[in-house]
């Protein structure tokens, strides 16, 4: 599900943009879902999941971006 009047990265960046990520993710819950995972690596950049937590959204929410960097720090270490 595409949040309503996102078209770019750039649109997140905006309240609006933030709010309607917010609402798409309640629908999805809504709907069954039982984790997120964000479809565009601009969601990390806004740091949408510590706004979905501070709204308090309970299911496991996956970050690309930082899941890619988990990994590769978990490599570089080995």
């Amino acid at each position: 599900m595409k949040p309503e009047g996102i078209h770019n990265t750039n649109d997140l960046l905006s309240k609006p943009g933030q709010e309607a990520c917010l609402l798409a993710v309640r629908e999805l819950i809504a709907r069954g879902a039982q984790q997120i995972l964000f479809a565009c690596t601009g969601m990390g950049t806004i740091n949408l999941k510590a706004l979905l937590l501070a709204h308090h959204i309970a299911v496991p929410l996956i970050d690309a971006v930082e899941s890619e960097g988990l990994f590769a720090n978990f490599y570089y270490r080995q």
